[in-house]
């Protein structure tokens, strides 16, 4: 996997994926790995990546509050770890 394609705007950066890579690696292929995240993107895409290329079983749910800056699914086959919810942010304090 190339990092640097991933490396792309403000979300994480390169020592960060070969952080999450690390910790990745480090599950038994018959263990499911379940990741929550909050914002998806490029984060996504790397993670969908990464099951498809280490055929890891994954379950990836994801929240964004934007439908133009989300992952956007490239097909079904490839993306179905991914479950993705978009909802509006919701101010809890001032």
């Amino acid at each position: 996997m190339n990092l640097e394609d991933y490396n792309i705007g403000a979300g994480l950066n390169k020592k960060v994926y070969i952080k999450l890579m690390e910790i990745l690696d480090s599950y038994n292929d018959d263990k499911v790995i379940r990741i929550l995240e909050f914002g998806s993107g490029m984060s996504s895409k790397f993670f969908i990546d990464y099951q498809k290329v280490y055929n890891k079983k994954m379950e990836i749910v994801s929240f964004d509050d934007s439908e133009e800056w989300c992952y956007k699914k490239r097909n079904y086959e490839e993306d179905k770890v991914l479950k993705l919810h978009i909802r509006k942010l919701v101010k809890c304090r001032e």
